[in-house]
């Protein structure tokens, strides 16, 4: 992780998962699938560009997520 996460963890554990539907009409940005779920940004995640966005945008164009399919 980025120096800047300091204090922050990675969690590796089996999800349970919860099922989120969202109204937007815009399209999210899907970024992994596992045979069972899809993992996404909402389409507006970063509307309101808050402090560290640009980070955000930094981490998730390279393809940070690996998807463990057991």
């Amino acid at each position: 992780m980025p120096s800047s996460w300091e204090g922050y963890s990675i969690i590796i554990e089996n999800w349970a998962g919860q099922y989120i539907i969202d109204a937007n009409q815009d399209k999210d940005d899907e970024i992994g699938r596992s045979s069972i779920y899809v993992f996404a940004l909402p389409a507006r995640y970063n509307f309101a560009y808050p402090t560290g966005f640009e980070e955000v945008e930094s981490i998730i164009s390279g393809n940070p997520l690996r998807i463990a399919d057991n």
